[in-house]
């Protein structure tokens, strides 16, 4: 049963007439949703279970240098990259660069460190050791490479305390604290690392558990080997954007033209920022162009994303391929926008002016009298654009095919287009001084089917105990937070024998709202009813006649004691 049979199936139960109000229709829908997203967390079993990865990644800290092929002594340390220009010449207090170049790294590859500039190592945390011996730590807002000097730029969340700490070269470690589980996971079934030689289900430890054991501390104190526990962290949300975009056609005077091979029609467009990049191994398989690859994208100071005239379109196509390491709600939907021939053969484009983040957090690239930063615009923040078709002009998309109107008009009356009422992945861009925050919807990036737009609420983190040495897979079964029911053709990822409890859940929302609490009483007694009937059947996969252990509740909070994993001893002990 879809979404349309369902909001059916409640108005006949009801005895609804006004059926076909859009604002009916709508507030069925979320009745629907709201009951959909409750079963999720009040039975999970009825939902099927989903495989998820992890990929856990190894320290990465200040090596013991070398010599160069020039002769000259190198060390595998940290500096700030220098003043702002037209400032008052002062430090820049958020921008470092390492001390050695890229070509001595690659002259040293066993005493210097290459750092990722992939956006992998966006988000993740560094600690750097200052003159003293205090260990401070910050986290990476982006690294670049910069191809005019070579060395490796970064820039951190927080700035650095020139007073107190100087400017000298440090020592640092770049680790991952937590790793962020997918947002749409529900529920940890289980967890197993999966390498070429091992293969075992990790052990699940309470965080009382695991603070009592002492497996959470300084990086350079916890031990590194292959991890054996999983531990639960911290939640991480990002602000997502208060604003929507806004969509133009573009105009004669900028003349970018809409040239396929996505048919013109009517659009909307929502926005997300991003941040950081997972592993490159679990990418999403929507082909982007018809000759498009997911080329691992390569941050340097003259990398920018396609301006109002740039017809190199790939970066923002091969950067969408990635998921993102955090990404945020939703912005609103734009103004709807309708692509229409502008004469015999040529259809503008749509033009969609961004939320602009980079100016918001403050990472311009110049100010008034020709200042800059050292930043470059590297806020660490991307936008991902998502796009709704509302209808589609095929009678244009096909005049630019074939000029035989007979054929033509053979291949309208043969042609669809599968269409869906939700938005897909389009591209994933930056916004800075290149593009100005303008990116044209030119019909030639192809949407992302296995990629609709999520209801993000942020990320539930887990620790790995010990601290993993190297990259390891690690793959979780758990249940997912099942997708918004959007158009009318989707259907719930339930069993089919737990429609009608859904259909009861959504009932028990919707006399309510109709002011007949008795007749929602009862449809919520109902739900109980065939809740706990599908509970014997679908709670466990055994037979009825297999005796299954059921645990005494306790009546205080514990955790086993037969674990010792860096037990914390005392003199009482």
């Amino acid at each position: 049963m879809n979404l349309k049979g369902i909001r059916t199936a409640m108005f006949a139960q009801a005895d609804y007439s006004p059926s076909s109000s859009p604002e009916a229709l709508s507030r069925v829908n979320g009745f629907i949703n709201r009951a959909y997203n409750q079963l999720a967390l009040e039975a999970p079993f009825l939902f099927f279970e989903s495989k998820v990865y992890l990929t856990t990644e190894p320290d990465a800290s200040s090596k013991a240098g070398g010599t160069d092929n020039a002769g000259n002594a190198v060390t595998d340390t940290i500096r700030l990259a220098g003043a702002n220009t037209g400032m008052g010449a002062t430090n820049d207090p958020w921008t470092w660069r390492t001390t050695f170049t890229s070509v001595q790294q690659g002259q040293v590859p066993e005493g210097l460190t290459a750092w990722n500039h992939d956006r992998s190592w966006d988000g993740r945390m560094i600690e750097i050791t200052a003159t003293d011996g205090t260990r401070l730590r910050n986290q990476i807002r982006s690294v670049w490479h910069n191809t005019s000097d070579n060395y490796y730029y970064f820039t951190l969340v927080t700035p650095w305390d020139i007073g107190t700490y100087g400017t000298s070269e440090y020592k640092y470690r770049v680790f991952t604290e937590a790793y962020p589980l997918p947002d749409d996971v529900v529920q940890l079934k289980s967890a197993r690392l999966r390498d070429q030689d091992i293969n075992y289900p990790l052990d699940v430890f309470g965080q009382d558990e695991a603070a009592q054991h002492q497996l959470v501390g300084p990086p350079s104190q916890v031990a590194s080997g292959i991890p054996r526990v999983i531990f639960r962290e911290q939640h991480i949300h990002m602000q997502g954007p208060s604003v929507a975009p806004v969509a133009s056609i573009s105009t004669e005077d900028e003349n970018v033209l809409w040239v396929g091979p996505e048919p013109a029609g009517s659009f909307e467009y929502k926005v997300t920022y991003t941040w950081g990049k997972r592993d490159v191994e679990f990418q999403l398989p929507g082909l982007a162009s018809y000759n498009g690859f997911a080329q691992p994208l390569s941050q340097t100071s003259a990398t920018s994303y396609p301006s109002q005239s740039d017809t190199n379109r790939t970066n923002t196509t091969d950067d969408r391929f990635r998921t993102p390491r955090f990404e945020s709600p939703a912005s609103p939907a734009s103004n709807a926008v309708v692509v229409t021939p502008a004469g015999p053969t040529d259809t503008y484009a749509v033009k969609l002016s961004l939320p602009n983040i980079t100016y918001a957090l403050g990472f311009l690239n110049s100010f008034i009298g020709g200042s800059s930063r050292q930043s470059l615009n590297q806020s660490g923040l991307y936008v991902r654009i998502y796009r709704k078709r509302l209808t589609t002009n095929f009678a244009q998309y096909l005049a630019q095919q074939t000029t035989s109107p007979a054929t033509r008009q053979a291949k309208l009356d043969a042609s669809q287009l599968d269409v869906s009422d939700d938005f897909y992945l389009l591209a994933e861009t930056r916004v800075d001084n290149s593009n100005l925050g303008v990116w044209f919807d030119k019909g030639d990036v192809l949407p992302d089917r296995s990629r609709r737009i999520r209801d993000i609420h942020g990320y539930q983190t887990l620790m790995f105990y010990p601290k993993p040495d190297k990259r390891y897979v690690t793959e979780v079964r758990a249940v997912v937070r099942p997708q918004e029911l959007v158009d009318d053709e989707d259907t719930p990822w339930v069993n089919a024998e737990a429609m009608n409890v859904l259909l009861s859940r959504a009932m028990a929302l919707f006399y309510e709202n109709l002011g007949q609490p008795q007749l929602s009483q009862l449809s919520y007694g109902r739900y109980q009813e065939e809740l706990l009937t599908l509970s014997k059947r679908y709670g466990d996969l055994r037979p009825p006649n297999v005796p299954v252990l059921r645990r005494m509740t306790r009546a205080q909070s514990s955790f086993r004691g037969n674990r010792y994993y860096r037990k914390w001893w005392t003199t009482s002990s």
